[in-house]
Order: C-alpha cells, then sequence, then structure tokens
C-alpha cells in the first residue's frame, strides 16, 4: 500500500475517535486522547451542520486513537496479584432458586448458560475455599470482602453462617460480608443473623407490585411481591438504622420499566438503589431495554433540578433526588472523573487493559463444585473457569484470557471515544461458550449511545452553573 494512501485511512479513521454532541445552547467535541471537551460555538437561530465539520475539527484537536489494544500485565505479575492480592471472595454457595424469573440468566432461555440445579456447596468446600482465601490475602488492601451469592443463598443458610463464623473468627472486623437475595427467605433467624453481624444485604426487587411481579415469581407461579414487602417490612420495623445503613434494593430494568413509577415506589425507602438492564442477547424472546423504558426525561430533569440547587450538598434534601441520582449519576461520575492531560496526550500509542481486574487476584467467584471464575457474573461462562480449589488458579489461563479479551479489544475499542472511560469487561465479549465478536460490538453501540446522551447531559448542567457537579468529585461522591 502506498505511504499516502496509509497516512490518508489512518487521518479519516481518527476522526472517529472523537464524540461530537450538542445541547440546545452550544456546540462540544469530546477529544479522549487529552480528556478535553471542547466549546465549538454557541448555537443562535438555526443550527450549523456540525457532522460536516468533524474532519477537520478531529484533525486540528489530533482526535487519535490508540494503535493497539495489549494486555498490560506479565505473567509476574499476574501471578504476584493472583497469590498476594485477593481482597473479595464470592461464594455461590447454592445454584437452586426458589423463583423463576422469566428474564434470568438462568431461566433456560440462553442456549449457551446454565439453568437452576439443586446443587450446594458442602460445608467442607466453602471451609477448604476459606481457606484458600485467608493464603491469598491481600497485602495491601485494609478492608476484605466476602460475598453469598446463588441462586438463593439463604436456601443454603447453615454454610453462610458456618462461614460467616470461621472467617469472623480469624479476619475480626477486618472482613465485611455481604449477600445477594431474592428476599423470600428472610425469616426471623435470617434477620437475626443479618442485624447482628451487621452484613450487607441486596436485595432484588424491581418496583411496585404489577412490574414485579410481571417477571418475578415463584417455581410455582404464584407472584412473591407480597412476600417480600412482609420481610423487608419486618427487618426495617426490627431494627431501621441497620435496615437503613446496609439494605440496598437491585433493580432489573426492563422494556416495561417506568421510571417515574419506580421512583415513587422506592421513595419510601431510604436506601441505596442498583440499577441494572436485563440480559437480552442471545436470549429466547427477552426484550432488549433499549430505548423501551419509560419517563427517563422526567428522572433527568429532577437530578437536573438537584444539581443546579445543589441539593446533594445538603443531606436534609438529597434524599428527595436520590433515586434520580442512583439511576443518572453512575455514567455521569465516570465522565467527570475521567482522566484529563495537563498537556499534550496521555493515550499511549498501546493501550494496556489497566481498567480490567486481574481474573483470580482481586476477586474471584467460587462456584459450588468449588470451580473457580473471575466473578458471579461469569459462573455460566464454562470457559472461563480459571482453576479450582484443588489445583488454584491458572496464571497460564488467566493469561491465555487476558491475552483474548485484548485482542478483541484491539478490534473494536482502539478508535472508541470511550476508550479511557469505558468499564467493559469479559461479560460482554461472550456468550458464555465462547468469545463473542458480535456480541461485544452490540453492547459497545449500546454503551456509546448511553454515554453520547450523558455527556449531553452533563454539558448541559454545567452550562447553567460549574460547580453543580462538583459533588461528583471521587473523595466526596459514593454510591453506595
Amino acid at each position: 500500500m502506498p505511504e499516502n494512501s496509509h497516512q490518508k485511512d489512518q487521518k479519516s479513521e481518527s476522526a472517529q475517535n472523537a464524540l461530537f454532541f450538542r445541547t440546545t445552547k452550544a456546540q462540544y467535541v469530546f477529544v479522549p486522547s487529552t480528556g478535553h471537551i471542547h466549546w465549538i460555538k454557541s448555537i443562535k437561530g438555526a443550527v450549523d451542520d456540525i457532522e460536516k465539520k468533524q474532519g477537520s475539527i478531529s484533525k486540528t484537536l489530533d482526535c487519535h486513537g490508540a494503535e493497539s489494544v495489549i494486555i498490560g500485565y506479565s505473567t509476574e505479575e499476574i501471578s504476584e496479584a493472583i497469590n498476594h492480592h485477593l481482597a473479595h471472595m464470592t461464594l455461590g454457595v447454592t445454584q437452586e432458586c426458589n423463583l423463576r424469573c422469566s428474564y434470568c440468566v438462568y431461566s433456560g432461555k440462553f442456549k449457551d448458560l446454565r439453568t437452576h440445579t439443586q446443587e450446594h456447596m458442602s460445608e467442607e468446600t466453602a471451609l477448604k475455599a476459606c481457606a484458600y482465601f485467608l493464603q491469598h490475602l491481600s497485602t495491601d488492601k485494609k478492608e476484605l470482602f466476602v460475598t453469598y451469592y446463588g441462586g438463593e443463598p439463604f436456601l443454603n443458610f447453615p454454610v453462610i453462617v458456618k462461614t460467616h463464623e470461621y472467617l469472623t473468627s480469624i479476619l475480626k472486623e477486618r472482613v465485611q460480608f455481604s449477600i445477594t437475595t431474592n428476599g423470600t427467605l428472610i425469616d426471623r433467624p435470617v434477620r437475626e443473623f443479618l442485624v447482628r453481624n451487621k452484613i450487607h444485604l441486596t436485595v432484588s426487587l424491581d418496583g411496585d407490585r404489577h412490574i414485579h411481579d410481571r417477571y418475578r415469581r415463584f417455581l410455582n407461579g404464584l407472584p412473591s411481591f407480597d412476600q417480600i414487602i412482609a420481610n423487608i417490612d419486618k427487618l426495617r420495623a426490627e431494627n431501621e438504622a441497620y435496615f437503613n445503613l446496609y439494605v440496598t434494593f437491585a433493580v432489573t430494568v426492563n422494556a416495561e420499566s417506568d421510571y417515574r413509577i419506580m421512583e415513587q415506589f422506592f421513595s419510601c425507602y431510604q436506601n441505596n438503589v442498583k440499577i441494572s438492564g436485563v440480559m437480552f442477547y442471545g436470549s429466547n424472546g427477552i426484550e432488549p431495554v433499549r430505548g423501551n423504558t419509560k419517563n427517563m426525561p422526567y428522572l433527568v430533569n429532577k437530578f437536573t433540578k438537584g444539581c443546579l440547587t445543589h441539593a446533594f450538598d445538603n443531606p436534609g434534601e438529597k434524599q428527595h433526588y436520590k433515586f434520580a441520582a442512583d439511576v443518572i449519576a453512575k455514567g455521569l461520575k465516570m465522565i467527570h472523573n475521567r482522566l484529563i492531560a495537563e498537556d499534550g496526550h496521555f493515550l499511549p500509542e498501546t493501550l494496556p487493559l489497566n481498567k480490567h481486574c486481574i481474573p483470580g487476584a482481586t476477586k474471584l467467584f467460587v462456584a459450588p463444585d468449588g470451580t473457580f471464575y473471575p466473578c458471579e457474573k461469569l459462573d455460566s461462562y464454562d470457559h472461563l473457569s480459571i482453576g479450582n480449589l484443588d489445583s488454584g488458579v491458572s496464571t497460564a489461563k488467566v493469561y491465555r484470557d487476558l491475552e483474548a479479551y485484548a485482542e478483541l479489544r484491539d478490534k473494536v475499542c482502539r478508535n472508541c471515544f470511550l476508550v479511557n472511560i469505558c468499564t467493559s469487561c469479559f461479560q460482554s465479549a461472550s456468550n458464555g461458550a465462547r468469545w463473542d465478536t458480535d456480541k461485544m460490538a452490540m453492547y459497545c453501540d449500546c454503551a456509546r449511545e448511553e454515554f453520547a446522551k450523558a455527556f449531553t447531559i452533563y454539558a448541559e448542567i454545567l452550562e447553567q452553573d460549574d460547580t453543580s457537579l462538583d459533588f461528583l468529585d471521587k473523595q466526596r461522591y459514593r454510591e453506595s
């Protein structure tokens, strides 16, 4: 290929690495190679066709992408991290569940993912996992975390109690515990255990009775909402201080979700709400969330009002805007705390996976049979298993997985404007049985679409008050 032709292709490709967006007042370009958002011009009267100017603007601002994406870790660094940096272990204490949620990844609607089974983690396996955790503890992190996951983890409550007693007898207050539950089995013994030991509890609850019971039903088809509400109301009545501080709601947003109705429902609680979209890629009949939810503009307007009135700096006022922040603020926080170069470019020619965790190092998921996976999101992804309790974490397998993932990122990410913001992981690039470029491209398209909206919201707020998002500073703002 002639040199001039190659250079021309590179310049054309570079233009793709910037995000051009507009508010009602101005036009902007975000340049990921510097982290800067440039004001282009004010909008007065007719809006200019900014797309026609993108090439020349990109060239002027040098909106180049990375030449390649690499792992960024040596095998020695990976081995060191696996052996001495483990800070979070998740125990999959059971694959059994008493609910059959229609959108669940274990529902049988995903051909390459596991389904619910009757398999429980034995006490022997659980204690063996605890021993592994103790042998590989992080030497540089003061706080350690253990999470119980299912299925429905309270179906194996004795193993939860046993491992909690064992680890706290050794680690004392250095270790914190959390449980992710569907909320149907929180009886008196469970409630007493939670409160006594200050266990962080995440309860899956999709909103009011109508929307929740449409998707989250018992094995026999009966609705689950009333039982869950009865259980959490008892927990709150018995110890409101614990409930407000340690309980979080996990909401799965689906194509029928209405944010205004959802906000009205959760307004009676002071708890954090974690929002995630329903998984649909590779499913049989699960509708994508993309563009189907209702009343997002209402929530954006409410969040904007909270920012402009500085409600998030006032403990007495921010509760009124809390749900809006739980939904909107995460993406804006990532934009607000992006890397910004003082001068020159910070984007190297080769981009390491320095935002991706080292599987089996900082975090590890242990399945009921003792198989290791990078985290609980990947316990159905057999090709991503990284070892077991008998052999430990395989450094070679971790390196191969990171290498394969870097190759995918190299194809998709080099010229994306989110290259220094995105936190996508293995789950976005695998269908359960193998690496999947199509799935990754789909996830990336969704991410770019959502972040383009987020950049617009971010600019519209700052146009009105350039201090209104200071609460998103890393040191000041926490989602949980």
